[in-house]
């Protein structure tokens, strides 16, 4: 074997190796790579990662439509951050600006959130202008404007004062209990299945899957079982009634039936969603239910309602109804485990101060 033969077989084996090499490694990770993490795999890693998180920050924009006899929108951007380092006293904060249309009404409400443990703290920063309202607040003494840029503070206290009820502490142990419990069954589980994959995006410098999922409704069959035992077993002796495991079939096989049927009426829930490649966190979040926009649904015959896809048809709900619903959102996080500061406002009133205002 001569010399430039070598060369050339040894050249080869190295350059396989190297191709091996960042091919195993996913350093290149084109759609061909057969170790390229399976979508399925990624998603159940993702529900484990995204369990373990601590702190983030959010953004949320939403649009929803409803056309029938007359057409009604809402819309929606919500900031938030969340920090959960001390799961018993959870802190989140969040800014939301809110629009509503009517026929021949429109009106915005912002404002401002903060949650630390069980207290929260709300302000309104946009009050909308209701004249419709204004003469029956004027009857109750109420001047709406000094809600505005006022921090009111809601806890526990100010509703046992108000609604006069005592909550034994038995009980909030079982909640705490039952949500702990909860929270396990669902650890790890993904409720989502991957219908498509994607070519990867760099978004930011960060490369991402790119995946289109939809609802897995088996998967929630599955898990209802365990939930419905759940329930029954933190259910208050004073509210227990005897149910028989004819009756627990029962009751599962109607939500089986009932899931089965509003999936067929309203059509998959199909959404975007891409995963970190590299921390495997959900960073985006896309989910529509669209439809040309057009006024008079009703015009439209039923071959050209066919047509529409993704718009869910009162009608299949309602028959006594006709129209559609339209569904937009986004959802968009970073800065996990970012250290974050969710702290409660320094000024504000209680509830029983503004009611006592207008006593």
């Amino acid at each position: 074997m001569s010399k430039k033969i070598i060369i050339i077989y040894f050249s080869v084996i190295v350059l396989l190796s190297l191709l091996f090499s960042i091919l195993y490694t996913q350093i290149w990770d084109p759609m061909w790579n057969p170790f390229r993490s399976k979508p399925s795999a990624v998603m159940a890693e993702m529900g484990v990662e995204i369990a373990q998180v601590k702190t983030v920050h959010s953004v949320l924009d939403f649009e929803i439509g409803i056309t029938n006899k007359e057409e009604f929108n809402i819309r929606g951007n919500i900031v938030g951050d969340g920090d959960n380092n001390e799961p018993e006293n959870p802190k989140y904060s969040t800014d939301f600006d809110l629009s509503f249309a009517a026929e021949g009404i429109e009106f915005s409400l912002a404002g401002q959130s903060k949650n630390i443990g069980k207290t929260g703290y709300f302000k309104l920063t946009t009050i909308p202008a209701l004249p419709f309202l204004e003469p029956m607040f004027i009857m109750l003494g109420i001047d709406l404007s000094q809600f505005k840029e006022q921090w009111i503070k809601v806890d526990e206290e100010s509703f046992k004062e108000i609604i006069g009820e005592e909550h034994e502490s038995i009980e909030k142990q079982k909640q705490k209990e039952m949500t702990k419990e909860l929270i396990d069954l669902l650890k790890g589980k993904t409720f989502f299945k991957v219908e498509e994959e994607f070519p990867d995006e760099e978004i930011n410098g960060k490369m991402f899957y790119h995946y289109l999922i939809s609802l897995d409704k088996e998967t929630i069959k599955k898990i209802m079982p365990e939930m419905f035992e759940l329930i029954l077993k933190y259910t208050p002796e004073k509210d227990e009634t005897e149910i028989s495991e004819e009756m627990t079939q029962e009751f599962l096989g109607e939500f089986s039936k009932g899931i089965d049927e509003f999936i067929e009426k309203s059509g998959e829930f199909i959404a975007e969603i891409w995963i970190n490649k590299k921390d495997k966190l959900p960073y985006k979040i896309k989910f529509e239910k669209e439809i040309d926009p057009v006024r008079d649904y009703k015009s439209r015959d039923e071959a050209q309602r066919k047509q529409i896809s993704n718009g869910v048809d009162i009608s299949k709900f309602d028959e006594t109804q006709d129209g559609l619903i339209d569904i937009k959102l986004n959802i968009e996080m970073s800065d996990f485990d970012q250290p974050v500061n969710i702290e409660a406002p320094q000024h504000f009133k209680t509830i029983d101060e503004l009611l006592t205002n207008y006593q």
